[in-house]
């Protein structure tokens, strides 16, 4: 199994889309899928953050949720 990419990795990635590069681009720049930066570049508009805190995948914490719905 791999590792996850590490969030300053997911932030420069951002970055260079937010900076004008394309996802493709952007993807090839940093050795990454470009489905990837497409995932990390919508939750950011989505969150403002590049990384999520769910507990278990497909449910968010009650906090999280609250927040979200709040």
């Amino acid at each position: 199994m791999t590792r996850a990419y590490s969030t300053d990795l997911r932030e420069r990635v951002v970055a260079a889309v937010r900076a004008g590069s394309t996802a493709q681009a952007a993807a090839g720049r940093f050795r990454v899928a470009a489905s990837s930066v497409l995932k990390w570049s919508q939750l950011e508009v989505r969150t403002g953050a590049v990384w999520f805190l769910a507990a278990r995948a497909g449910t968010a914490s009650r906090y999280l949720r609250h927040t979200m719905t709040g």
